[in-house]
């Protein structure tokens, strides 16, 4: 098999050397492992740093207490509960949004904007739209989920609005109905 060889700075050169043997790999045998995902990735419309970070974001979510759950099972749920039950859950998602956000622009240093957009991409499922609009004080954001009821709905307005406070955004205008969301949040 012929071979190429690559060049990198001696420092990373030298970590990766060391992380090959704590593998207990050869260095060839690990780059090629890492060259090969990395081409996976690309094939599939994905860089290696937004794969990492998304892991970090997934594993961050997990580690504090997050967990899968069938979206039919969570909008059964939620059509089931009673009103004052459904506002206690509403709040409860808002509260939860404050705390991933302060837990997240804690662990990661990306701006307002890109932490949201990373971490609701990452976190919150069954959106097809998410945009984000910024322009120095306010933010604008948009979601559509045609499959997601309006409770459900509901509680990803309360949520990103919740984390947006930790952030120190305020909203000013908030339109969500079933599957759609925009909100309008000023920075305090």
């Amino acid at each position: 098999m012929s071979r190429k060889f690559l060049a990198a700075n001696k420092d990373i050169a030298d970590e990766f050397i060391n992380l090959a043997k704590k593998k207990g790999m050869t260095v060839t045998k690990l780059l090629n492992e890492i060259l090969r995902n990395t081409i996976t990735l690309e094939k599939n419309g994905l860089t290696l740093s937004k794969a990492v970070n998304e892991y970090l974001v997934v594993k961050t979510a997990q580690e504090s207490g997050f967990i899968l759950v069938p979206a039919e099972l969570m909008y059964s749920l939620l059509d089931k509960a009673a009103p004052k039950t459904i506002e206690e859950i509403m709040d409860s998602w808002r509260n939860i949004g404050r705390w991933c956000g302060k837990c997240f622009s804690t662990r990661f240093t990306n701006s307002p904007r890109d932490l949201l957009k990373t971490y609701i991409a990452n976190i919150i499922w069954g959106l097809s739209d998410f945009i984000v609009e910024d322009n120095d004080e306010l933010i604008n954001i948009r979601c559509i989920g045609s499959a997601l009821n309006e409770k459900y709905t509901r509680g990803i307005a309360n949520f990103i609005e919740g984390f947006m406070e930790s952030l120190d955004y305020k909203c000013i205008r908030k339109d969500v109905v079933k599957g759609i969301i925009s909100l309008k949040l000023r920075k305090t």
